[in-house]
Parts: C-alpha cells; structure tokens; sequence
C-alpha cells in the first residue's frame, strides 16, 4: 500500500541518515630538514642549509602532489624547525599553505623528562580538535627574521596532522606508533612518515590517540635525499 511504501521509505532515509563517515585521521612524523652549523649561535638558534631548504620544499610538493598535505601543522620551535616548514609552505604557494594552522611548541624541543611519544599525543589531542595557530601563509613571508611563536584564534577540526621536530625522540615514537610489525624504521633529516590507523582501526576523535601504540601503518615513507 502507498503506506507502507512510505514508511519504508523513511525507515531507509533514517539508516543512510544515520551513517556517518568517520573521516580517516592521518598523523605525520617529520624529522627537520639539515642545518647549518656555519654560525656560532646555539643550538636553539641553528638555521638550516641550502641543501636542507631544498629538501623542504620537495617534500612539502610531494605532500601536496599526494593528497597529504596536512591542515595542522604542530612543530619545536626551534629555528631550524620553523624553517623546514616555511620551505615547505613556500614550495606550494600561499593559495593552498595559507589553509593550514601553525603552532610552534617549546615542548617539542630538548625533550629529557618524559616521553617523545606522551607529549606527541598530548599535544595532538590539545590542538587538532580545534585549537589556537596561525596559518602558514601569514607566517611564512617573515618567520626567518621574528622567530616568534605563532599565535591566533581558534580553527576547525584537523584530520591532518603533521608534527615537526627532532631526533632521538621522534624516531622512538615513530616506531612506537606503528609497533614492531615492520621492523625498526630511522629517521634521517628532512625524512617524514605518513601513518593511517591499521585496516580495521578507527579514531573516532583524536582522544583515541592514546590507545593507538602499535596500531597505525605507514603510508608513505619519504626520504628527502630520493626527491632531490
């Protein structure tokens, strides 16, 4: 009867209506580009070298090229960090690095009283819901010359993550994400992991992040000195 007909029709709108997609996290590891250590300034302070601006931007084009390219971008502040991501903006052009948050953390630099990992995932989980940054585009004209701390209002969701910082401590949580499965993986300068949850994991929210040791594979892994 047409009822019924119209029943099942609106018992079939409220099922499709009620699947949502849960959109794929994507959580990428970068170690910084290579610096300079021509000047005598401090560590902190070290720029990076033509090779290492170089291998910045092609690997900032790879992201873009491979549908990667992150919304929220979390990084040490040191100034060779902040460098490697402004290359890596510059190399895309202002239209598409100009969507992207930008905050550069202390926390990412000279970790020694706790885990890489722990404030990785802390501070993926305190940012990526919505946070406060700066997009790059209206960082990337003059960070070289104020290194200050990026600063702005609050920004959407970000389902694309990628942290900037240094080693020891980003190799070890590389390798505590994606668990032993693949073997031990390093991390030369310039060199990023892209990581999605295992087939058949989902993070719901970012939350989820602190249950996900093991549970992430790797789907891309770009080695900066192939691209150049």
């Amino acid at each position: 009867s047409p009822t019924y007909s119209m029943n099942s029709m609106a018992m079939a709108m409220a099922t499709t209506t009620m699947r949502v997609e849960v959109p794929v996290k994507r959580l990428m590891l970068m170690r910084h580009a290579k610096s300079s250590w021509k000047y005598p300034v401090s560590d902190h302070r070290r720029p990076l070298n033509s090779r290492g601006e170089k291998s910045s931007r092609a690997v900032g084009q790879f992201l873009h090229e491979n549908a990667c390219w992150p919304s929220l971008v979390l990084s040490s502040d040191a100034k060779r960090t902040k460098e490697t991501w402004v290359n890596m903006a510059r190399a895309v052009g202002s239209e598409v690095a100009s969507s992207t948050r930008v905050l550069y953390l202390p926390e990412f630099y000279g970790i020694f009283d706790r885990p890489a990992t722990d404030v990785i995932m802390e501070s993926v989980w305190r940012h990526a819901d919505g946070g406060e940054g700066e997009t790059a585009g209206s960082r990337s004209e003059r960070e070289e010359d104020e290194g200050a701390e990026a600063r702005g209002g609050a920004g959407a969701v970000s389902n694309d993550v990628l942290v900037l910082g240094h080693n020891d401590g980003w190799e070890l949580a590389l390798n505590e994400f994606v668990g032993s499965y693949s073997g031990i993986h390093s991390m030369k300068t310039a060199d990023l992991y892209v990581l999605e949850p295992q087939d058949g994991e989902t993070l719901q929210s970012w939350e989820d992040i602190f249950e996900s040791f093991g549970k992430w594979r790797i789907r891309h892994h770009v080695v900066a000195r192939d691209l150049l």
